[in-house]
Formats: structure tokens, C-alpha cells, sequence
């Protein structure tokens, strides 16, 4: 799109005068030219976004790991502070992921 912008920019001002003459305005033909720039600002801006973006994503998979190992930790504590209360137990287990529910476990258990 910004290639086509700036080729239009390009005929637009190599034919001026000939649109001009068929009544085209010459504040339109400005605003013409001046799109390519916009356009090519817009999609910088938005490409130093996406750089940006990568850093995000790692910090916060970074932060994420660290709350995993805090829970890993005081579900590890859990295991052995009430080893012989079950029902305690549940209450420090990490939500499961799987489609099956805590009363279904327990049962199978």
C-alpha cells in the first residue's frame, strides 16, 4: 500500500496540471502527496511497536515462571505440613488443567 502511495504521489505530480485542468482540486492532489510519508511513519511506528513487543512477551513469561516456582514451592510445603489431612491438602493444590473435575478425582482415588 505505501509503494502504490508513493507511485501514486509520483503520477499524481507528474500529471498535475493536466488534473488540475479537468477540475481535480489542488488540495486533494496535496493531501496526495503527503500520504506516503503519513503512511510510512504509521508503519514504523507500528514495526517499533512489534520489536517491542517480544520484550513484553518475555518479561512477562519470565514473571509467570517465577510465580510458577512460588507455587510449586508452597505446594511442596503443603505436601508435607498436611501429609495425613487429605482434605487440607486439596485446599494448596493448584487448579487443575484437565477436564476432569476435583469430586471426580477423588473418586478415583
Amino acid at each position: 500500500m505505501i509503494e502504490f502511495m508513493y507511485e501514486l504521489a509520483e503520477t499524481t505530480a507528474q500529471y498535475k496540471k493536466e488534473l488540475i485542468a479537468v477540475g481535480i482540486d489542488k488540495d486533494l492532489l496535496a493531501k496526495i502527496a503527503q500520504q506516503p510519508q503519513l503512511l510510512q511513519a504509521a508503519n514504523q511506528a507500528q514495526e517499533q511497536n512489534k520489536g517491542n513487543r517480544t520484550v513484553d512477551t518475555e518479561e512477562r513469561i519470565k514473571r509467570l515462571n517465577q510465580l510458577f516456582d512460588h507455587l510449586r514451592d508452597y505446594n511442596n510445603a503443603a505436601e508435607y505440613v498436611f501429609m495425613s489431612q487429605p482434605a487440607k491438602r486439596d485446599n494448596y493444590r493448584p487448579p487443575s488443567t484437565s477436564s476432569q473435575s476435583v469430586a471426580e478425582e477423588l473418586l478415583e482415588a
